[in-house]
Order: structure tokens, then sequence, then C-alpha cells
């Protein structure tokens, strides 16, 4: 029975030779309790940005800029990081094109870049939120800025007065304020030099 219980307690059970009667007495036995000794270090993640705003500064519609952001990991495990925008409709012209998910490793950093590339005038704001994963609450609200102008267009004044035109169009105003898509130089001799139009 002796070697019944230590085949037992070892995880392996050899029932030959063994009377039943031995067995049913060695099963209703109490199991021994013994203690394990568990020990652990646990870390924590922690992600630090120092940029809590960046700002483009002024861009014209449809330009495109790109700017860096700095992620560092002040502890001693690695950093699992998800990054992640609201769904507006600024939020289509601000692009993250590598490293939406990541990995920083222990006491290092890893630089994020973030590109803009705006649609429409006006004021530029657009929050990105970066997550660690390991720890939420460890979340990181970055504000993107910018300000946002239409392109500069200019027009085509003839000396003589009349009328104006803009740069698409491709005209020029005449005297009797008609719009004109040409400028004729009348007929010339090969070698010739022009009359200048004005």
């Amino acid at each position: 029975v002796p070697a019944l219980a230590e085949q037992e307690s070892e995880g392996r059970f050899d029932a030959s030779g063994v009377s039943p009667g031995q067995v049913t007495k060695l099963l209703k036995e109490p199991l021994k309790v013994r203690n394990l000794l568990v020990r652990a270090r646990v870390f924590r993640s922690q992600m630090v940005i120092n940029q809590k705003n960046i700002t483009f500064g002024r861009m014209v519609v449809g330009e495109h800029a790109t700017k860096c952001l700095t992620l560092k990991n002040r502890s001693s495990v690695p950093l699992l990081y998800a990054v992640s925008k609201h769904a507006s409709i600024n939020s289509g012209y601000l692009k993250v094109p590598h490293l939406r998910r990541g990995i920083v490793r222990p006491h290092g950093s890893r630089e994020l870049e973030l590109g803009l590339t705006p649609g429409l005038a006006g004021k530029f704001e657009e929050t990105l939120e970066l997550r660690n994963v390991q720890d939420p609450t460890n979340t990181q609200v970055i504000t993107i800025k910018a300000r946002v102008v239409r392109p500069e267009t200019f027009v085509l004044e003839p000396l003589g007065g009349g009328g104006a035109a803009g740069v698409g169009g491709g005209r020029l105003g005449d005297s009797a304020g008609q719009q004109q898509t040409s400028l004729d130089f009348g007929d010339l001799v090969v070698g010739e030099k022009s009359p200048t139009l004005q």
C-alpha cells in the first residue's frame, strides 16, 4: 500500500498485485495538503508623450505635410500601444501611414509619423488617441491643429481697361468689356518682330 500511495502522489497508478480492499481504503484516505510557494514580480507599462498638441501651422487646401510624434516607454517591460482616430470629417485628412499598432522596447522610444492633407479651408482641429493596451488607464490624447486657407489666385487685367478674368479661365478682357481667349498679332513675315500687345 505505501508503494501504491507513492505512485498516486507521483500522478501514476498501478493496481497490479493490490487487493480491491486495499485500493478502496487508499482512495478513501484524505489527500495530504501541500503548500506551494509562488513568487512573481509585477511591472506596470508606462507610456509617456511630451507633445500634447501638434500644430501644422498655415496650410493650403490639398497641401501635404508631416510631423513626428515620439512615444516613450518608462517601464521595464515592453509597451503595447494602439492608435485610433475619431469618426469625424477631419479625421479622414489625418493619416498615420505606419505602426497603427506596435511595441516599444523597455526604456525605449519610437517615432510615429503623422500626415495631414486638408481638404477644407478653415480651422482644423482633430484628436488622436494613443492607448496603452496593457493598461487602458494610461491612454494619451493628442490634439492636432492647423489653419487651412484656400489656394491663392490672381487675375489678368489688360492695360487698356476692360474686364478681368481668373487664371482658371485663361482669358483676357478687351476694351469693350468682352472676354477673349486669344491674342492676334496679325500677319507676320518670317524673322520679323511682332508688335507688342498689352
